[in-house]
């Protein structure tokens, strides 16, 4: 496996899709199987959406699983990528092109810095942006399995397979709020560092990008791409009147 990071990150972003639709579907069969159980339906029916539930439930498991793995690669050849930003090496095969808007800042480890100051910056805002349908959508399922599994009937392991869809939800939602958490603490720190008539130390700055790295890492969180295209303009303009009130050239 070997590609630039955009296209890995669009493999992902597909992966993550399919995840998220098995979930849909089988928060559609558990109403379902609610309403079959309230009416009384044939036991069939019953049997058939616990059985089509359990069976996405697996499905999607194996699908985050794969996801997972060109998540990382895709982290690892972006970070290869910022390393060729600042010092002008090739670690990577794949050019960014002007992925960053930083050309003017001299290469070296500021570089390193003011890019990754970007890429925070922009993963704040896009986060934010995207807390609403993340906090609507963690409830939404949430609910339909804790109402369906207090008023349904099933055996422990139905139970069990079944469980995994909502806790993964869960575990998700916690990631994605702990990793705007973080990075809009890293935002700030980066505005701090830079907005001082001194020169910020390296290790300071190198600290903040491996605290971004680690954030990152343990969120395995994807910015909303169509939140990006909408975005990406205006938070363009920011970033450069950011640039230039702290003199990041």
């Amino acid at each position: 496996m070997s590609g630039d990071f955009k296209s890995l990150f669009q493999t992902v972003r597909r992966l993550r899709s399919a995840e998220n639709w098995c979930v849909y579907i089988a928060t559609t069969f558990l109403v379902f199987e609610l309403f079959a159980t309230i009416y009384n339906a044939v036991p069939a029916v019953v049997s058939c959406c616990q059985i089509a539930t359990c069976i996405l439930a697996v499905i999607s498991l194996l699908i985050g699983l794969l996801s997972d793995q060109f998540l990382y690669q895709a982290e690892e050849e972006k970070r290869k990528d910022l390393l060729d930003n600042a010092f002008g090496t090739h670690l990577s095969e794949h050019d960014s092109n002007s992925y960053y808007s930083n050309e003017t800042t001299p290469k070296g480890i500021k570089k390193l810095a003011v890019n990754n100051y970007e890429s925070s910056f922009f993963t704040q805002r896009i986060l934010s942006a995207g807390m609403g349908r993340q906090i609507a959508l963690f409830i939404s399922v949430l609910l339909v399995f804790v109402v369906v599994s207090l008023l349904a009937n099933r055996d422990a392991v139905v139970l069990l397979l079944q469980l995994a869809l909502p806790v993964n939800i869960i575990v998700e939602f916690v990631r994605y709020c702990s990793t705007y958490y973080r990075v809009k603490k890293l935002t700030l720190t980066y505005r701090m560092l830079f907005d001082n008539n001194k020169q910020p130390r390296p290790a300071d700055l190198l600290l903040n990008v491996l605290n971004y790295t680690a954030a990152l890492a343990y969120g395995k969180t994807l910015l909303d791409e169509k939140k990006y295209n909408q975005m990406n303009e205006s938070l363009s303009l920011e970033w450069e009147n950011i640039r230039k009130s702290l003199n990041l050239d």
